[in-house]
């Protein structure tokens, strides 16, 4: 049929997943005549949940109240102290494909 995909794989016509975006994989997953569609989330918020749910006050042994205060009062200070992590610095591109290294200046 006007699909791609090899042999006995299943063609899927909806992908709905919370997932991290990578091209070819996905690819290898749909049609050709595929559309690809994404929700983005208030930048904002979403890096409040992540600060709470990657529990990164731990991370970044942070021990006062309001440690996302804390950490975004010096960020650098405490990601050149303990290290970046995918989601320390824009987890929507992160989720959109691209690497933390791909997100910084030389």
């Amino acid at each position: 049929h006007g699909n791609h995909l090899h042999d006995n794989r299943t063609a899927y016509n909806i992908l709905c997943h919370h997932t991290r975006f990578h091209y070819d994989n996905i690819r290898e997953l749909v049609p050709n005549d595929s559309v690809y569609v994404t929700i983005v989330r208030n930048p904002v918020d979403m890096f409040e949940s992540i600060f709470t749910y990657r529990r990164l006050d731990k991370k970044y042994h942070i021990l006062q109240p309001n440690a996302l205060k804390v950490f975004l009062d010096n960020p650098s200070e405490y990601v050149k102290k303990y290290g970046r992590n995918e989601h320390s610095q824009n987890p929507l591109l992160y989720d959109l494909g691209y690497d933390s290294d791909q997100m910084t200046s030389p």
